[in-house]
């Protein structure tokens, strides 16, 4: 959370003071004594502003946003022609794109961050039984398989080839974690 917000925040995010001890503070001062208590004695209608925060300035320039919304970023999830095309008429790519854009303003525009916002939505094509054009290449948000490894041994990732079920990016396990330049 940017620092801004230091001190003014309240609910179930707490009130960001640098004191977690209190963070699980009810309206009436007292400590909730599990989340569920917590979140029903924050329940507030929608209209209410009693927290006063500040709405947050946008996360990036306006040159910049009209870059992640390029065609060469976000844009690809809504180009007509385009890799994604085959599932606008089934899944509505207008939400992953905002969010992508979004993410990637406030991330500094990260390789890593759009290939998973094109990832979530190539999900949900394909879980919705769309068969997508290829997306991904050697140079542009990689697949893996995982690899097999034994303690002592480095971690090799292996590309996927075609006909293999979705991956879901690099694979790591709890002794190793791939990590490519």
């Amino acid at each position: 959370m940017p620092t801004t917000y230091f001190n003014l925040t309240c609910g179930m995010c707490g009130n960001f003071n640098s004191r977690p001890e209190d963070d699980y503070m009810m309206p009436n001062g007292q400590q909730a004594a599990d989340s569920n208590a917590l979140g029903q004695s924050w329940q507030v209608p929608d209209d209410d502003s009693s927290c006063g925060v500040p709405d947050p300035s946008p996360p990036c320039s306006a040159e910049e946003e009209e870059l992640y919304q390029s065609d060469q970023f976000c844009g690809m999830l809504t180009a007509r022609p385009g890799s994604f095309e085959q599932c606008h008429a089934v899944i509505n790519p207008q939400s992953y794109f905002e969010t992508c854009s979004y993410d990637l303003c406030a991330l500094n525009g990260g390789q890593e961050f759009l290939c998973a916002a094109l990832e979530a939505y190539a999900d949900a094509c394909q879980a919705a039984g769309v068969t997508l054009l290829p997306w991904r290449n050697a140079t542009f948000c990689r697949e893996y398989l995982p690899c097999s490894c034994q303690k002592g041994n480095v971690p090799l990732p292996v590309p996927r080839t075609s006909g293999q079920s979705q991956a879901y990016g690099l694979w790591s396990s709890p002794s190793y974690k791939v990590v490519l330049p």
